[in-house]
């Protein structure tokens, strides 16, 4: 499971984040729909 993650992680960051802004995007959107805050972090 670990290595699936780094995997991953490795994924979200490549092609100049444009990934991880999706991520980030989307979670904004469900965000302010559903009136939260939301902190999206890849570490």
């Amino acid at each position: 499971m670990k290595e699936l993650v780094e995997v991953m992680a490795k994924s979200l960051v490549s092609k100049q984040g444009r990934i991880a802004k999706a991520i980030r995007t989307v979670m904004k959107a469900v965000a302010t729909r559903e009136n939260v805050k939301v902190i999206v972090e890849i570490v």
